[in-house]
């Protein structure tokens, strides 16, 4: 990574870092949701079939 050289380069290269950190927290959380959905299906399924 190159030298920061002044404030001003430091706000910019912090806010690059949490905007791409955001956008991966985003995409982790995503995922999240989809598996917990699919067990919530899973689960669904196999109370459906006890009766």
């Amino acid at each position: 990574m190159s030298q920061i050289k002044n404030k001003e380069e430091l706000e910019k290269a912090l806010e690059k870092g949490y905007r791409e950190m955001a956008d991966i927290n985003s995409e982790l959380a995503d995922e999240g949701v989809a598996s917990d959905n699919e067990a919530l299906e899973a689960c669904v399924g196999k109370l459906l079939e006890c009766d």
